[in-house]
Protein backbone atom coordinates (compact mmCIF):
# COMPACT_ATOMS: atom_id res chain seq x y z
CA UNK A 1 0.00 0.00 0.00
CA UNK A 2 1.33 3.45 -0.84
CA UNK A 3 1.35 6.25 1.71
CA UNK A 4 -1.75 7.92 0.25
CA UNK A 5 -4.05 4.89 0.31
CA UNK A 6 -7.13 4.97 2.52
CA UNK A 7 -8.50 1.87 4.24
CA UNK A 8 -12.33 1.82 4.24
CA UNK A 9 -14.55 -0.17 6.59
CA UNK A 10 -18.29 -0.80 6.31
CA UNK A 11 -20.32 0.95 9.00
CA UNK A 12 -22.65 -2.04 9.23
CA UNK A 13 -21.41 -5.60 9.69
CA UNK A 14 -23.08 -6.61 6.41
CA UNK A 15 -24.17 -5.07 3.12
CA UNK A 16 -27.87 -4.77 2.43
CA UNK A 17 -29.12 -5.42 -1.10
CA UNK A 18 -32.21 -6.15 -3.13
CA UNK A 19 -32.46 -9.13 -5.46
CA UNK A 20 -34.61 -9.03 -8.62
CA UNK A 21 -35.77 -12.07 -10.56
CA UNK A 22 -36.93 -9.78 -13.40
CA UNK A 23 -33.39 -8.64 -14.21
CA UNK A 24 -31.48 -11.47 -12.45
CA UNK A 25 -29.63 -8.83 -10.45
CA UNK A 26 -28.60 -7.79 -6.96
CA UNK A 27 -28.60 -4.06 -6.22
CA UNK A 28 -26.83 -2.28 -3.36
CA UNK A 29 -27.62 1.38 -2.64
CA UNK A 30 -26.01 3.94 -0.33
CA UNK A 31 -23.89 1.47 1.65
CA UNK A 32 -21.99 3.63 4.16
CA UNK A 33 -18.21 3.22 4.63
CA UNK A 34 -15.85 5.17 6.88
CA UNK A 35 -12.10 5.66 6.65
CA UNK A 36 -10.27 3.76 9.40
CA UNK A 37 -6.78 4.83 8.33
CA UNK A 38 -4.98 6.69 5.58
CA UNK A 39 -4.07 10.12 4.35
CA UNK A 40 -5.95 13.24 5.40
CA UNK A 41 -6.52 13.76 1.67
CA UNK A 42 -8.90 10.78 1.65
CA UNK A 43 -12.61 11.23 2.35
CA UNK A 44 -13.69 10.32 5.90
CA UNK A 45 -16.98 8.84 4.63
CA UNK A 46 -18.07 7.20 1.40
CA UNK A 47 -21.14 5.52 -0.03
CA UNK A 48 -21.23 2.48 -2.32
CA UNK A 49 -23.98 1.90 -4.89
CA UNK A 50 -23.86 -0.88 -7.49
CA UNK A 51 -25.95 -3.37 -9.42
CA UNK A 52 -24.58 -6.78 -10.37
CA UNK A 53 -26.19 -8.74 -13.18
CA UNK A 54 -26.67 -11.37 -14.30
CA UNK A 55 -26.37 -13.38 -11.10
CA UNK A 56 -25.53 -16.96 -12.06
CA UNK A 57 -24.27 -20.19 -10.58
CA UNK A 58 -22.01 -21.22 -13.41
CA UNK A 59 -24.25 -21.28 -16.46
CA UNK A 60 -27.54 -21.35 -14.52
CA UNK A 61 -29.48 -18.20 -13.59
CA UNK A 62 -30.08 -17.73 -9.86
CA UNK A 63 -33.65 -16.98 -8.69
CA UNK A 64 -34.77 -15.88 -5.21
CA UNK A 65 -38.02 -16.32 -3.27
Amino acid sequence: MSRGDAVPQAVQVFLSGTASNDSNSIAFADQHFTKISGSGLCFANGYFTATYAPVTDGAETVYVN
